[in-house]
């Protein structure tokens, strides 16, 4: 008797580039120095602040990030959060994000009071259609600051906080 006969060893599909990939540190530069990030923190709209909950979040889509309600957001056990229960397409998806430090001190809850005192229900109103956003950032902003890697695309702040927190062992 062979104890081996019939295994088989699952050699997989073979290695495949990624379809996209995070951003560098250069690319991050280049992205968060570029010309709509030089107006005053108070003029910050849409464009800046949903580049920067895209990458302090790790959003899964662009799509979620516009589905962001004002309600969402919210202190929990002395924590700002955005809840994304809401916001994604799957159970699975459903969670509480901490607001990050840096978008605190960069203003982001001031940015969320402007729009709630001018009646907004939204966190970006005026992203419409959905992937407005994504769009503008694809055909227009990263060609602008010198990003050519067709494998970088919005979805890649996702991979780039993922990777970040795996280098430092968080799952």
């Amino acid at each position: 008797d062979n104890p081996a006969h019939g295994v088989r060893v699952d050699e997989g599909n073979g290695y495949q580039e990624p379809s996209r990939v995070p951003f560098t540190q250069e690319d991050l530069s280049r992205i968060f120095s570029g010309a709509p990030f030089k107006l005053s923190r108070e003029e910050w709209g849409t464009k800046q602040w949903a580049l920067l909950v895209a990458l302090y979040t790790g959003a899964r889509s662009s799509s979620e990030i516009a589905r962001i309600r004002l309600g969402d957001i919210y202190l929990e056990q002395d924590v700002h959060v955005i809840d994304l229960a809401l916001a994604t397409k799957n159970v699975r998806s459903k969670r509480l994000v901490p607001i990050h430090r840096h978008l605190i001190e960069l203003g982001f809850l001031d940015y969320v009071e402007r729009l709630q005192q001018k009646g907004q229900t939204r966190l970006f109103p005026d992203w419409i259609p959905q992937d407005r956003i994504n769009r503008w950032f694809l055909r227009t902003y990263k060609p602008k600051v010198g990003i050519d890697d067709d494998r970088k695309v919005f979805h890649s702040f996702r991979h780039t906080l993922k990777t970040a927190l795996a280098r430092y062992g968080v799952n």
